[in-house]
């Protein structure tokens, strides 16, 4: 084989490794039925997901994705925490970045319950590494977390979210079940704050309960 057939032959292997993943990923997204044509831009999101973690400007509208919205209803209820997913203003009730969400609350004569969701689902599932706290009126309550569970996002949850807008959520969250013991007034409002350390590594995030 003469040295400049080599060369050649070397130089289509080497194209052929780098074209082919990204040819592939082309024609499975030109299979997909809801995908927008290739010979169109990519579309500039007016609406994103509720818990897509990107700034936006103002204008952009969060919205809760059908399918999502279905999932986190029955993920809810199969966690004990009831019907229903709390809203304010028909939105989730969710952090600052987006990552924690309060999907309900439980009261009793003796504590609170609080029922949340870490979309990012980075902190893993060691309960001993969270710390929980409610401010409410200048007050510090603190609470504990009694369960972390690992739960799987479904493909139809995952594909929707990332049609929406949402570049690379995880492929699972983590369920977080939080309990405040003495008597807090039903329908004030308040502030929860959940805090994460592993070694050197240290998280804190807020959510205002809108309860009323």
């Amino acid at each position: 084989m003469r040295s400049e057939t080599r060369a050649n032959l070397i130089f289509l292997t080497i194209f052929l490794a780098v074209a082919l993943p990204g040819a592939v990923i082309l024609f499975i997204k030109k299979l997909d039925p809801a995908a927008a044509p290739m010979y169109l831009p990519d579309p500039i999101h007016q609406r994103l997901p509720y818990m897509a973690p990107q700034w936006t400007p103002d204008e952009v509208t969060r919205v809760i994705p059908p399918i999502t919205g279905k999932w986190v209803e029955q993920l809810t209820g199969e966690q004990g925490a009831g019907s229903g997913v709390a809203l304010h203003e028909r939105l989730p009730l969710i952090s600052e970045d987006r990552m924690l969400q309060v999907t309900a609350m439980k009261y009793t004569p003796s504590r609170l319950i609080v029922y949340t969701i870490l979309w990012d689902g980075e902190e893993g599932v060691d309960a001993a590494n969270y710390r929980a706290a409610i401010l409410s009126a200048g007050t510090t309550i603190s609470g504990r977390v009694v369960a972390v569970r690992k739960i799987p996002m479904p493909d139809a949850v995952r594909k929707e979210l990332m049609n929406d807008g949402y570049v690379a959520p995880r492929k699972w969250v983590a369920w977080l079940e939080l309990q405040f013991d003495g008597s807090l007034p039903e329908g004030s409002a308040f502030v929860l704050h959940l805090s994460y350390k592993n070694g050197e590594v240290s998280l804190g995030r807020s959510v205002n309960l809108f309860t009323q």
